[in-house]
């Protein structure tokens, strides 16, 4: 059965799930946030990483306005593990406040999904779409996963009072 939650613009006419990423190349960036470690069991608690964010903005002295990422890192063998920052890109690593984790992101090729949000559970709809792209497009693309470290990218187009409007999910890729 379709399953009604699923937004229009994410289905074929079989029913299915359905994106299509643009690729992009992107030079090293950094990124100054607040880290936790996950598993696909514990995702619900993200939310509170960037609650806990939000307050201690202004102690980020080197911001790039307007570009907040949520950051995933595969630190060991376990894919359902990960630890995840949810930050703010910066200028350097030179100034990371304390209680705070810094990470440099490599230059990188990456398949870019934009999720439009639709429904007020970000966190639910947004696991739908992480599923599809790595249960259902990877493995069938004609690229690889390239383990680098993968990250939404929430700007301009964001509203984190709604939530509404858009992200992109940046899943770095390599030829297979």
């Amino acid at each position: 059965l379709l399953d009604a939650a699923i937004p229009a613009e994410l289905l074929n006419f079989n029913g299915e799930m359905k994106m299509e990423p643009k690729f992009v190349e992107k030079e090293e960036f950094f990124i100054v946030g607040l880290g936790g470690d996950f598993s696909q069991d514990t995702t619900s608690e993200i939310p509170k990483l960037w609650q806990s964010l939000g307050p201690r903005l202004g102690e980020i002295t080197n911001a790039v306005p307007d570009f907040y990422y949520g950051l995933c890192v595969h630190e060991d063998k376990d894919p359902g593990h990960f630890r995840y920052i949810a930050g703010v890109g910066v200028t350097d690593l030179e100034q990371v406040p304390k209680g705070f984790e810094g990470h440099r992101v490599p230059p990188q090729r990456y398949a870019v999904f934009t999720h439009k949000i639709e429904n007020p559970d970000l966190s639910r709809d947004l696991k739908r779409t992480i599923k599809y792209i790595f249960g259902t497009w990877l493995p069938n693309a004609d690229v690889a996963y390239a383990g680098t470290g993968d990250f939404e990218l929430y700007d301009s187009r964001f509203d984190p009072s709604g939530p509404s409007g858009e992200l992109d999910i940046y899943v770095p890729v390599t030829a297979r």
